[in-house]
């Protein structure tokens, strides 16, 4: 089915609807009135844009597949991507949508499209590292990056009663981020996916159970008749736990790899060709996938190429603080591999062991390298250089 984006120009914000005319003069008055934050001034000016004649938006990539750059990108494209995720959560018209991410990355706008495209009454809340204190009541759905929901657990966990259902995306999810979640009371699940994909085209869950996921399945094939995607086998392929890392594909999202192991995906109604990725995956039979790590994050050492991502997951909870694995250069080595902390451990000798009896040679820290503060990016994602 193609949805034309001009059907689509009614939009309820905090609980109030308007019309396409209404909200364009709403848009208007907030841009002029200098009072209003800048993070609030983004969103009304998508929603000008969005209301706009025009058939494409120009959208900012992260670098996922290359270097940063605007690209354009089809509105009807964005609204096929809005009822992907839609028709997978069963969300309804009327139910609330969270807006904590800045508009001018691609996941806070689709955002924005969701409640147009779902009828959702669209909540914005300053984009902070605890969107959650500004929220007065509950919410049906939010999608956040890794490192708020982290704060919103260690800061003020009181406040998560006010979630129902949270993507994560933006960076990985990390193994403690994961058992912090194992209890709550809401879903979580993470996303794979990139500005070239229009936000999502893969989820795991990262918590529930399985009769949960049957409740959540049977929904949405009650819900649309579009369901390909929601096989007999649905539990099989899509219920994991915190050490399965394998995400599995939306509906009409077909993946495979190039020569270098990395990811290509084919979104249909949403990529207009293939999207290469510089991500190294593993694909199962089943069509689920695993994310090994990035091609230019990759370290040659001694001629082992090794993964960081993959020793950092290797080594969640045997270091004591927050760490990234990274690479110096070596006289006869050529790079070897290092633990970066932000401060040094009391026993760096101790240390550095107990990492060599948990991982192979090549692929065991070197040395232990401080780094105060760590530089990270708008998405909560470690810059490594």
């Amino acid at each position: 089915m193609q949805h034309k984006y001009r059907k689509y120009r009614q939009l309820t914000i905090a609980g109030q609807t308007y019309n396409p005319e209404a909200l364009f003069h709403l848009s208007e008055e907030k841009l002029t009135d200098e009072h209003v934050p800048a993070w609030e001034k983004e969103i009304y000016r998508f929603i000008l844009e969005w209301l706009s004649d025009e058939d494409t938006i120009l959208v900012q990539t992260s670098g996922s597949t290359g270097t940063p750059k605007k690209m354009p990108v089809r509105k009807d494209a964005m609204l096929q991507s809005a009822f992907n995720t839609i028709d997978f959560f069963g969300l309804t018209p009327g139910m609330s949508a969270l807006l904590c991410l800045p508009v001018n990355y691609i996941a806070g706008r689709m955002m924005i499209v969701r409640a147009f495209a779902g009828g959702l009454d669209l909540v914005p809340v300053p984009v902070t590292g605890r969107p959650l204190q500004h929220l007065a009541g509950p919410v049906d759905f939010a999608s956040m990056i890794p490192l708020q929901m982290m704060n919103e657990l260690s800061v003020e966990p009181s406040r998560l009663h006010l979630l129902r259902t949270v993507m994560l995306g933006g960076s990985a999810v990390s193994n403690e981020l994961v058992r912090k979640l194992e209890n709550q009371t809401f879903r979580a699940w993470e996303t794979y996916g990139m500005t070239e994909t229009l936000s999502h085209i893969a989820l795991r869950p990262l918590n529930g159970n399985e009769s949960s996921m049957t409740r959540l399945s049977q929904k949405n094939m009650d819900k649309t008749e579009s369901c390909e995607f929601h096989q007999t086998n649905i539990l099989n392929k899509f219920y994991t736990d915190e050490k399965n890392n394998f995400f599995t594909p939306l509906k009409n999202v077909r993946i495979f790899t190039d020569e270098r192991n990395c990811l290509v995906v084919d979104a249909a109604g949403i990529t207009n060709t293939p999207v290469v990725t510089n991500d190294i995956v593993e694909i199962n039979k089943n069509g689920t996938f695993r994310i090994k790590g990035r091609i230019d994050n990759i370290i040659n050492t001694g001629g082992v190429k090794v993964s960081p991502e993959e020793i950092e997951q290797r080594l969640s909870g045997l270091v004591p603080e927050p760490f990234y694995i990274s690479s110096r250069p070596h006289p006869s080595l050529g790079n070897e591999v290092v633990l970066v902390v932000p401060r040094k451990p009391d026993n760096v000798d101790a240390l550095l062991q107990r990492l060599r009896n948990v991982l192979p040679p090549y692929h065991a820290p070197k040395d232990v390298v401080v780094k105060q503060p760590f530089r990270m990016t708008e998405s909560g994602k470690i810059r490594r250089d």
